[in-house]
């Protein structure tokens, strides 16, 4: 390469000499200057383009793989989101939609557990999926953006920052959902990734037609996922919201230029930052609870609180079934049996019975109030019978029980089907 005398339009540099491409080369931006006889030939112009870009994306594929050797964090990630995925759909006996129960026994983020010593679920839920579609997608974004961010932040930083988004995401969840809702899934920790992506776009330290193809689709994104959450309630943007903030913060504090990375001070830079992250975890701590608990029970309106309470019943006493019927094949134990009823089946009625209750007592007719007072007593019964016969296994209770539940559902008006 023969050096020339010339000047960077872009950044003032020298100009290097490319006799092979007869081409004048800028070592730092990558601008790729023409010979003066040439500088007004379009089509030697788009070569000339076309081989400065080619260059430009082989540089940063090597600046890549110089700053993270493998994505090997990534593909523990998704290994780790689909065996949590089929442990829950076998435990929920469906491929398609877990049971909420089953989720809120084995680890999702739920306001009244997580604050009442069971901490451990905010970051067991990040790890956990509703449904296949809910996984599908989420893997889907994983392998998409997961590879180049885990490259670009190298493994250490990759794993916290990846963590932090999900942790801080459930938080915000938490923060804007009531006490009894379960929260699951690991889109806050993606969320968090595509942060990465336009922290690093917006701070230039990637070339910049990947840069500006970056924050295109930022844009695409963020509307497309906007649209969605205000149409599909099931949707937790405050869970993305929270992801997404912490990993665009993060970064700003971790990223460097990817073709000049200093790995030791990355690391440094990533446990110092996370360290400010758990500071700020345990001084919202409070309010985040504070707030959690003030939103328990929300007053729906009553159509939307008794589809939701018929929703849970629905599923509630299909659960019920199984679980007797397992228990008379004796393939649940009296102990085992007893516990999974409290905690999948009277609990979780008497959190969809505060969410009816308050909206009844809203803006219902006096006589629906009197008749959900009758109808949770009557569950109140049909549950002492199960106990009863958990307890004692004597048949007797458990035809009560059906009795009881036959009656329930006898007195149930018109407007509550």
């Amino acid at each position: 390469m023969e050096e020339k005398s010339r000047i960077c339009r872009k950044c003032n540099r020298k100009l290097s000499y490319d006799s092979i491409n007869n081409a004048y080369e800028c070592l730092s931006c990558n601008f790729l200057a023409l010979p003066e006889n040439e500088r007004f030939d379009p089509n030697i112009h788009k070569i000339k383009n076309t081989l400065s870009r080619d260059i430009e994306i082989e540089r940063f594929h090597e600046s890549l793989r110089n700053s993270a050797r493998s994505v090997f964090f990534t593909k523990i990630f998704l290994i780790i989101n689909i065996l949590i995925f089929f442990a829950v759909a076998w435990a929920s006996e469906d491929l398609s939609t877990a049971n909420v129960e089953v989720l809120r026994y084995l680890g999702g983020n739920i306001g009244d557990k997580v604050f009442s010593g069971e901490e451990w679920r905010i970051v067991s839920s990040i790890f956990m999926h509703g449904g296949f579609f809910h996984l599908f997608m989420n893997m889907l974004a994983l392998c998409v953006i997961g590879g180049i961010a885990e490259r670009l932040l190298g493994n250490f930083s990759y794993i916290l920052l990846y963590l932090f988004s999900g942790v801080i995401g459930a938080l915000f969840s938490l923060y804007s959902h009531a006490g009894i809702v379960v929260g699951v899934g690991a889109s806050g920790a993606i969320a968090g990734l595509f942060g990465v992506l336009v922290m690093f776009a917006l701070q230039k330290k990637i070339p910049k037609f990947i840069a500006k193809n970056i924050l295109v689709n930022a844009v695409f994104i963020i509307a497309v996922n906007a649209m969605i959450g205000l149409s599909v309630p099931q949707v937790d943007n405050s869970a993305h919201l929270g992801g997404f903030l912490t990993g665009f913060l993060m970064t700003f504090f971790i990223s460097q230029d990817i073709r000049n990375v200093n790995k030791l001070k990355r690391n440094c830079s990533a446990i110092l930052v996370s360290l400010i992250a758990c500071t700020g975890i345990l001084f919202s701590w409070n309010t985040v609870k504070e707030t959690n608990q003030a939103n328990e029970f929300p007053i729906l309106g009553l159509n939307s609180a008794i589809e939701h309470f018929n929703e849970i019943e629905t599923r509630n006493m299909a659960s019920i079934k199984k679980l007797i019927f397992r228990f008379q094949r004796e393939e649940v134990s009296k102990q085992d049996a007893l516990i999974i009823l409290k905690k999948n089946h009277v609990d979780v009625i008497a959190d969809a019975s505060g969410i009816l209750d308050n909206a009844v007592n809203e803006f219902a007719e006096e006589k629906i109030k009197l008749y959900t007072e009758v109808y949770f007593n009557y569950y109140r019964q049909y549950f002492k019978q199960i106990e009863n016969y958990f307890k004692t296994g004597d048949e007797r209770f458990l035809s009560k029980a059906f009795y009881v539940d036959s009656v329930k559902n006898k007195m149930r008006p018109s407007d509550f089907k």
